[in-house]
C-alpha cells in the first residue's frame, strides 16, 4: 500500500510538473541507447608538451585546432541520439575551450552522461563554478609522477605543486556548494620512469581526497621510447616490488587502484570495443578509437610504422547512421570484436595485446 502511494504520487508530480516530466522520460529514454560513448575532441590545442603524447614533434601530421561551437552543435545533434556517454578528450586540453561549460550544459540538455580528462593546469575557481554548474559528471587529471621532479619531467610545462592546488580547488569548491559532481579520478601512463613512485602517488589520491588511480601502459612513437618506457617489455624485480607495495599501499588506504596487463599477449579482442564507441575529432571526423583519432609515426617491436588517417564520414556533412553502416566500418568493428582479420595497426595495438 506505501508503495502504491508513492507510485500515485510521483504520477502526480510528473502529470504537473512540465519539466521534471520531460527529465524523467528523457532519461528513461537515454539509458535505451545503443551505443555506450563517444570521445569528443574540442580541443586539439595543448599547453603541455609531455613526452608520451604524440604532439610532440613530427609523430601526427595533422592539424590541432578547436572545434567551433557551432560544429560541435552539429556533432552533437548528430551523435547524441545514440549514445549514453561522452568523454571530452583528444590530442588537446578541453579547458582550453572558452566555451567549454556550454559544451557540457548541451551534453546535459540531451541526457548525455559527461566526463572529462584534463592537465589539471588551468583549474582556476571560476572554471570550477562552471564545470560544476555545467553539469560535468567526472573529470580525471592526469599525474604521471609521485614527485615535482619526475612529474615535471614527463609533463613538460606543468608545474607539480600548481596542478595539486588547482584540484584542491575544485575539490572546495564542490565542497562550498554541498555537491558530489564532478566525481574525481587521478590517471598515470605507468612507465619505467616513473613507477618507482606508483605508491606516491596512491598516497597523493588519498591526500587530495581522489579514491580512484588508473594507470595505463605507454604507446611508444620512437625507438627510443620502446626502448626504454614500457613495463610490458620485461620489468625488473625493483619494478615488480614496486607495483606490488603499491597494491598494499592502495589496499591500506582505501584508493581503488587500476593497473593494466604487464604482458604481451598475441593480437585478439579490443578492449577499447569499438562496436559501442567512437571518437571525433576536432574536425567533425568520425574515426573507430581512441588509438586512431589521428594519424600518426610508431614503434613496434623495433620496426617503424606509420597509422594512417581512418576516418569513416564527416559529421559535418553525412548523417551518423550512413558512416556507423558504411560496410568498411562494419567490417572493421567486426574484426575488433571477435579479434579476427584486424588490421595491422590494431594487431600493433596495445588494446588487442592485452595491456
Amino acid at each position: 500500500m506505501v508503495e502504491l502511494t508513492r507510485k500515485i504520487k510521483r504520477a502526480v508530480q510528473l502529470i504537473s510538473n512540465t519539466e521534471e516530466r520531460r527529465t524523467y522520460f528523457g532519461q528513461r529514454a537515454a539509458v535505451r541507447r545503443p551505443l555506450a560513448s563517444a570521445w569528443i575532441e574540442v580541443s586539439a590545442l595543448c599547453n603541455l608538451d609531455c613526452i608520451t603524447c604524440p604532439r610532440q614533434g613530427n609523430i601526427t601530421p595533422d592539424s590541432l585546432k578547436l572545434m567551433p561551437i557551432e560544429d560541435y552543435y552539429k556533432v552533437a545533434d548528430a551523435v547524441y541520439p545514440y549514445i549514453r556517454d561522452i568523454n571530452l578528450i583528444g590530442l588537446g586540453e578541453s579547458l582550453m575551450h572558452p566555451q567549454i561549460d556550454k559544451i557540457i550544459s548541451y551534453a546535459k540538455s540531451k541526457f548525455v552522461g559527461v566526463n572529462m580528462t584534463s592537465n589539471g593546469t588551468i583549474m582556476t575557481e571560476k572554471i570550477a563554478h562552471k564545470l560544476i554548474h555545467s553539469g560535468l559528471d567526472s573529470i580525471a587529471f592526469s599525474i604521471d609522477g609521485g614527485t615535482k621532479e619526475t612529474f615535471e619531467a614527463i609533463r613538460v610545462n606543468a608545474r607539480f605543486e600548481k596542478v595539486k592546488r588547482n584540484i584542491n580547488r575544485l575539490r572546495k569548491v564542490k565542497k562550498d556548494l554541498g555537491v558530489e559532481r564532478p566525481w574525481v579520478a587521478l590517471g598515470l601512463v605507468l612507465m619505467k620512469t616513473n613507477v618507482h613512485e606508483l605508491s606516491d602517488v596512491v598516497r597523493l589520491c588519498h591526500e587530495l581526497g581522489v579514491p580512484t588511480l588508473n594507470a595505463e601502459n605507454v604507446f611508444t612513437w620512437t625507438e627510443e621510447m620502446e626502448r626504454d618506457l614500457p613495463l610490458y617489455n620485461g620489468m625488473t624485480p625493483e619494478q615488480e616490488a614496486s607495483i606490488e607495495e603499491a597494491k598494499q599501499v592502495a589496499q591500506e588506504l582505501n584508493i581503488n587502484l587500476e593497473l593494466p596487463g604487464f604482458v604481451m599477449k598475441e593480437p585478439g579482442v579490443c578492449s577499447y570495443q569499438p562496436h559501442k564507441h567512437f571518437v571525433v575529432t576536432w574536425e567533425g571526423d568520425l574515426r573507430p578509437c581512441c588509438n586512431l583519432y589521428h594519424p600518426y609515426h610508431y614503434v613496434f617491436q623495433g620496426q617503424k610504422k606509420f597509422a594512417h588517417e581512418a576516418t569513416q564520414g564527416n559529421l559535418l556533412r553525412e548523417d551518423f547512421e550512413t558512416i556507423w553502416n558504411k560496410a568498411e566500418y562494419v567490417e572493421f568493428r567486426k574484426a575488433n570484436e571477435t579479434g579476427v582479420n584486424l588490421p595491422e595497426v590494431c594487431q600493433d595495438c596495445l588494446f588487442s595485446r592485452g595491456l
